[in-house]
């Protein structure tokens, strides 16, 4: 929209015209949003055809459980996605540019919660949401999503206890967040399950290299950040100064942490090391919430 604020600009020295024009013209704008630029409007836009079909007027709950189908398979797809962080840095390693994140989180809330507030009178959207979240359940990756799907599927519950008067429709829909529940229990035994299934396509191989080589390359870009941390610290006056050493003191600390929770799995055998995956990615979280809390400060 005309006028709106496209960034907010920090500056020990006053921002002339010129130095905001070229802000501006570094924004590409166009006639309306992409899904390849905004994945979220994607995921807005088979929301709002879901919504349609729940309206009076057309009251057409299959197109929206088909909706709720491919939001839900979309979502499956970026249980293994890592999100980017909102900072940018410039050659030199200098905090540049905050974004605003993306998250899983997000997603989940973009895609569902319309659909549950406006579905929530319909057993069939209401189960459908259920079965949805479920199948995601089975391939979250680390606590971000498990809280998010879990959130989800309270509002739902709650919402379905008020809205829904048939008890055995409530029921039902009860079964469906047990069913929810024993796929978080039961999300190691899964795992397990499929790298028997995949053993003779060479398939749980690669997946642990690609987890490991995924976490080391994690490791490696903190080791470079923290460094770009400490020589920003070394310039800082005094007063800052021993604030920030102790926040990279601490960040190292938790990298480490998260280091040997990683040589655990390295260390593990084939049986084992995916009952080890989850206690490195809760480290690897840790230390990557740790490290954007720093990265505030030390703008």
């Amino acid at each position: 929209m005309a006028g709106s604020t496209l960034a907010v600009v920090e500056s020990a020295e006053v921002v002339n015209d010129d130095l905001a024009e070229q802000i501006v013209n570094s924004f590409i704008i166009g006639q309306q949003r992409t899904p390849e630029q905004d994945i979220e409007f994607a995921i807005h836009q088979l929301v709002e055809v879901a919504l349609r079909a729940l309206s009076p007027g057309i009251n057409d709950p299959f197109t929206a459980i088909a909706c709720i189908d491919r939001l839900g398979s979309a979502l499956c797809c970026l249980t293994d996605r890592a999100f980017p962080l909102p900072y940018r840095y410039d050659a030199e390693g200098r905090l540049r540019v905050i974004v605003k994140p993306l998250t899983f989180e997000g997603v989940v809330n973009a895609a569902f919660d319309q659909i549950r507030q406006y579905g929530c009178t319909s057993v069939a959207v209401t189960i459908r949401l259920l079965e949805s979240l479920k199948a995601i359940a089975g391939r979250a990756r680390n606590s971000e999503q498990r809280q998010a799907i879990l959130r989800q599927a309270d509002m739902i519950v709650r919402a379905s206890q008020e809205s829904i008067t048939e008890k055995n429709d409530r029921d039902d829909v009860q079964q469906r967040y047990q069913d929810l529940i024993e796929a978080f229990n039961e999300h190691a035994l899964s795992n397990k399950t499929h790298t028997v299934l995949t053993q003779n396509q060479g398939g749980p191989e690669m997946n642990r290299k690609a987890f490991i080589d995924k976490l080391a390359a994690q490791l490696k870009q903190w080791d470079a950040d923290i460094d770009k941390l400490e020589a920003k610290a070394e310039k800082a006056k005094a007063e800052a100064k021993a604030d920030y050493q102790k926040q990279i003191e601490d960040l190292r600390d938790k990298k480490q942490t998260a280091k040997d929770k990683l040589d655990e799995v390295k260390q593990a055998g084939e049986e084992a090391w995916e009952e080890l995956k989850s206690g490195a990615e809760e480290a690897f979280d840790t230390m990557k919430n740790a490290f954007q809390s720093a990265i505030a400060k030390f703008k």
